[in-house]
């Protein structure tokens, strides 16, 4: 007997079929069987016991068809024989082709591609499930024509040579079915058995026969169809109708009596919820005719919006009384919506149950593995290696990570450099070892042993194996000695004490699924001989095809997944996201290696009938459709996006107009807080970038109900933010007193925030080590440091080549104390040959230099502050001390009628020069501070007073030019004119430099004087109280910890926003950029600002 109920959805079929399960007289153990798919197992088992009472397990069983296999097996046997899982399939599926790859003209090229790989195991699938042979395909081959014989001849040698590989080992999952019919047919299983099959909406050509096999040997049979009234023309349910006809043929064939039971059940709905259930894709229905308030449909211009708008429904509903685990969100693009959902719940404190699989490749453990065997294999390269490191499976904390990656960057560690003992300094050729970096290095030393070493240990394994299964037993090893296995448990435990209940069972999972995959991998591919370099691609294509799913976590929970997941459930409320033309029904093509008008053939000369072409797809969609949208049983929620490729779909389309009167627009902030509604508003939208402040304004005004203060929040919203932190932690982080120099002063000058993140959190960027302008600085200092005592010796100034070869007898010294380390590729060879040239210019032209001038080089590399320096200019402010310290380059002395004159000297390889614009805003005080300290402390060896003579910056880089070419050291050039500020006395600066005019000095004698920079006595006391109190007041902002970005931008040539390494950090758009101009200041308005006290004095104490 065949018993068909049909029915449309929520008409009562499965309990129309769970009655009869109660009502059927079979009283033996197992007796009545449901068949129902996978994923509604529980479910129909939740829903027997409910409906039969608890003692209907004993009569009953609930399967699945590949649980039915296993319990057919269990009486005739066959069920040993392992199965290939995804994984297993795809590499089945690549052998096969890899054996066939020279004989494949149509799919030869693509052959070892992943995407072709899992469209051919889709074929593969495909032409299974619908009983097509290799034999078959080959006959149709014979007699089609063109290019689509040979596609057929090698789709038949492809599914021969996939069937010859798996049946070496494990059986495709597939071939169970096939199996299965056969045992039904021959076996005891079915006998005195009631069958009873429900929630498939189709079946494929195996499927049928397998419920032909049940239908022949079994006591009865009832089976649902998804089907309206015979009568009823809807397409909606045509492939109803099309397994009603095929399940009736089967019956006559079989010689069995069919009943047909038509449901009209109708559940108690809201009337314009039951109007839609009649009417959804029923042409000729009046619209509703009354408010349709169980219906809402709202437009949105971005997903954030949307998204948002969805949570604030759900969070309104919940707090008037209904249950989370109630509602559910579903989606035609859960890619697009997933993640994106799951942030804005949970900023609104809604669990979300994400009722979708995730690909196991994405998670840690994974890309672990994968990573290993790329790192093992044929080469170590950085990037590789970093990342591996990165997957917290290595045993190594954040920090130890962060230092190994620091250090491989700064020194480009990458191959066999991995497996050497590292020695040079962590911090590149600007660092001197002291206790604390040796023991650093160290560290890193001992961390780099402790993950190199598996790796080692696998990389051995791996060349050594003799096979596949070697290489899978290699990579077991390496399993066990990183302690995979435990670091996963130990992963599940934190996660699970953190509350991640979902990210917990995914970790769970992980262990068991990567054991499965090398199984896999070694019963398909274990014979064969494969190079190290090849299995990542291996295991990587045989990843990519296992997914890991999890159980709500939480018992109050919404759910989200595809419109397909509301099969068989009845939420309160239902919530459609992205209701847009090409979403929902989708239009995306399926990737198939068969075109529809191939298809076609096949069905209608061939007699071939596969999966269904566009429109029986889309007919299908319409169902799922149709099975969302009447799901709910009090609330339907629909939204879709807006704009100029984004449309409302065919079903939104038709829901209004069924519903004119339905629900209006909801608020995303609904049930928001003003301050949190002005904060969204000024979010940034994942299209449009930041909204202006404006329309943010605007549109809250619109929408929060406390107008006013959501717009003055809005306005403190867009305004910079503050970086400050409590004097307490400014101390903790800076001393006290406040260590300064004059790099640090610069930087505070500069941008305070970006003093206070390099300085103050040592944040640095990343930067491998080279011989850079940076490093170049320390080769010039350190060769004059040498040379010009040298040249002081001399009775006449050096020429061309002799300051090359004085250079050239220092250089194999600083190379040896500074570059020993350095990789001396042409590059660097190249930079050092330039270098060599530029120093030696610079010495020929101080050595020119000391010869028109008075004053003597007495002090070099002249330190204040420190063990062995000068004592320490200092401060004290009203929050603590501040201590400046340093190195003065060069101190020259001059012997005068009246006393002795100092001038401090400055090596800048840089475009630094004196500027009173800067020298306003608190920066380039250093010589001005150093000259005013050494005043007073005197220089070390020397009892006499000394008075202020001046400050210059000798510029340490030359661009020359010879007619030989660029770069030759006989090259003619101009000196280079000093920037500084310097004593107007005539005695003074002809001290300085004799001679008419000035070649070096930054003055010029005309009529009018000799320009900004000679100074008078008083105006150099004026000075020295200046630069006192702005170290002074730089050392309260400091203690003070206010550290808000505050750029000294002076147009785009002086930007320091430009190349801020801090940039994304502060995030400061132009606008605010030029909000902080400071306008260029003359010599004359300096001075007048000065002598009219425009800066606040302070207490100085040396």
């Amino acid at each position: 007997m065949l018993t068909i109920i049909t029915g449309r959805g929520k008409s009562g079929k499965t309990t129309r079929l769970l009655e009869a399960v109660r009502a059927c007289p079979g009283e033996a153990m197992g007796s009545r069987i449901v068949i129902v798919p996978e994923q509604l197992s529980h479910e129909t088992e939740r829903l027997l016991s409910r409906l039969c009472g608890d003692s209907i397990s004993y009569v009953s069983e609930v399967l699945s068809m590949t649980r039915l296999f296993d319990r057919v097996c269990a009486v005739s046997g066959g069920g040993a024989r392992p199965t290939l899982d995804q994984g297993g399939r795809i590499l089945t599926a690549q052998l096969a082709l890899s054996s066939l790859r020279p004989q494949l003209k149509v799919f030869g090229a693509a052959a070892g591609k992943p995407e072709f790989l899992s469209g051919m195991v889709s074929m593969i699938d495909e032409l299974k499930s619908y009983g097509v042979t290799p034999q078959t395909l080959m006959g149709a081959a014979a007699q089609a024509q063109g290019l689509f014989a040979q596609k057929l001849s090698e789709l038949s040698m492809i599914l021969g040579a996939y069937e010859a590989a798996s049946a070496q080992g494990a059986r495709d999952p597939r071939d169970k079915l096939t199996l299965l019919r056969k045992k039904l047919m021959e076996g005891a299983y079915a006998p005195g058995r009631h069958f009873f099959v429900d929630g498939f909406t189709d079946y494929s050509e195996q499927e049928l026969r397998v419920l032909e096999a049940l239908l022949r040997r079994g006591e009865s049979m009832t089976v649902t169809v998804p089907a309206g009234n015979p009568e009823d023309p809807q397409a909606l349910f045509a492939p109803g109708r099309e397994t009603l006809s095929a399940l009736c043929h089967m019956a006559e064939a079989a010689g069995v009596q069919v009943e047909i039971i038509h449901t009209t059940f109708r559940r108690t709905l809201p009337p314009e919820l039951a109007c839609l259930e009649q009417n959804l894709f029923s042409y000729g229905a009046s619209p509703f005719p009354g408010e349709a308030d169980h219906i809402t449909v709202t437009q949105w211009e971005t997903r954030l919006e949307e998204c948002r708008a969805c949570a604030a429904v759900l969070r309104r509903h919940a707090m008037e009384g209904m249950r989370l685990r109630d509602m559910a969100i579903a989606c035609g693009d859960e890619k697009s919506y997933g993640a994106l959902l799951s942030s804005v719940m949970e900023e609104m404190g809604l669990p979300l149950y994400r009722n979708e699989k995730r690909p196991v490749l994405t998670h840690p453990a994974a890309r672990f593995l994968l990573l290993a065997l790329e790192c093992a294999g044929e080469s170590m390269e950085q990037e590789a290696v970093l990342a591996y490191l990165k997957t917290s499976y290595c045993g190594l904390d954040r920090n130890d990570v962060d230092r190994i990656e620091n250090y491989v960057v700064t020194w480009a560690i990458s191959g066999s450099k991995f497996f050497s003992k590292w020695t040079m300094h962590p911090e590149g050729y600007d660092g001197f070892f002291t206790g604390e970096t040796e023991a650093q290095l160290q560290r890193i030393n001992d961390c780099r042993q402790q993950t190199m070493a598996p790796l080692l240990h696998l990389s051995a394994k791996l060349k050594s194996a003799l096979n596949v299964k070697g290489q899978m037993e290699a990579l077991f090893d390496f399993m066990q000695e990183t302690r995979l296995y435990e670091s996963l448990e130990e992963q599940v435990s934190r996660e699970t004490a953190q509350g991640n209940l979902e990210a917990a069972q995914e970790t769970a999972q992980i262990w068991s699924i990567l054991l499965s995959c090398l199984q896999q991998v070694c019963g398909v591919l274990g014979s064969l001989s494969l190079k190290s370099s090849e299995l990542p691609r291996i295991l990587e294509l045989a990843l990519k095809e296992y997914q890991v799913g999890t159980i709500p976590a939480a018992l109050d929970a919404a759910s989200f997944g595809a419109l397909g997941s509301m099969r068989g459930k009845e939420p309160k409320l239902l919530y459609v996201l992205g209701v847009n033309e090409g979403v929902i029904p989708s239009v995306a093509a399926g990737g198939s290696l068969l075109t529809e008008q191939e298809r076609q053939t096949l069905r209608d000369q061939f007699g071939i009938p596969l999966a269904p072409d566009t429109e029986g797809n889309l007919q299908r969609q319409l169902l799922e459709i149709y099975g969302a949208f009447t799901a709910p049983t009090e609330r339907l929620y629909l939204s879709y996006l807006t704009g100029e490729e984004a449309q409302p779909a065919f079903p939104v389309r038709r829901v209004m107009e069924l519903m004119p009167n339905c629900g209006g627009p909801v608020s995303p902030y609904a049930g928001l807080s003003a301050r949190s509604a002005a904060e969204q508003y000024l979010m940034a939208s994942e299209e449009n970038g930041l909204l202006p402040l404006r329309a943010a304004i605007s549109r809250a005004a619109e929408q929060v109900p406390e107008l006013e203060q959501a717009i003055s929040l809005g306005k403190q919203l867009s305004q910079p933010r503050e970086m400050q932190v409590s004097p307490e932690t400014a101390k903790a982080l800076f001393g006290d007193p406040v260590g300064l120099t004059a790099s640090r002063m610069d930087k505070l000058a500069s941008c305070p925030l970006d003093f206070f993140l390099y300085y103050g959190l040592k944040a640095r960027l990343r930067k491998e080590a080279t011989f850079d302008a940076a490093e170049f600085g320390t080769f010039v200092h350190f060769i004059l440091e040498k040379t010009v005592p040298e040249l002081l010796e001399r009775q006449a100034p050096c020429t061309g080549e002799e300051s090359m070869a004085l250079v050239a007898s220092h250089m194999g010294e600083y190379t040896e104390e500074r570059l020993s380390q350095l990789e001396q590729t042409s590059r660097q060879r190249y930079l050092l040959t330039r270098n060599r040239k530029e120093a030696a210019l610079l010495v020929e032209e101080i050595s020119k230099e000391l010869a028109t001038t008075a004053f003597t080089p007495v002090g070099y590399e002249v330190a204040i502050g420190g063990r062995q320096g000068l004592p320490p200019l200092t401060v004290q402010g009203q929050l603590g001390r501040g201590s400046l310290s340093g190195f003065v380059d060069r101190a020259d002395l001059w012997h005068g009628p009246d006393g002795d004159y100092l001038r401090i000297i400055d090596y800048k390889t840089g475009s630094k020069k004196f500027d009173y614009t800067d020298l306003l805003a608190g920066s380039g005080m250093q010589m001005l501070l150093y000259l005013f300290a050494l005043e007073r402390s005197g220089l070390p060896g020397l009892d006499a007073a000394l008075q202020p003579a001046g400050v210059l910056y000798l510029p340490a880089r030359h661009s020359y030019q010879s007619a030989e070419g660029p770069g030759t050291i006989d090259a003619a050039h101009t000196p280079n004119r000093r920037s500084g500020l310097l004593l107007g006395e005539p005695e003074v600066l002809e001290a300085m430099e004799h001679g008419d005019q000035y070649q070096y000095m930054p003055l010029r004698k005309t009529k009018s004087g000799l320009g900004d920079y000679a100074v008078s006595r008083q105006q150099l006391r004026l000075l020295e109280d200046y630069v006192n109190n702005q170290m002074l007041r730089m050392t309260d902002q400091i203690l003070g910890g206010g550290f808000a970005p505050a750029p000294f931008y002076r147009g785009i040539s002086h930007d320091p926003c430009r190349y801020c390494d801090f940039g994304p950090v502060c995030q400061k758009d132009p606008q605010f950029r030029k909000s902080c101009y400071h306008p260029p200041v003359s010599a004359k308005a300096f001075w007048q600002l000065l002598t009219e006290g425009g800066t606040k004095g302070g207490e100085e104490n040396g």
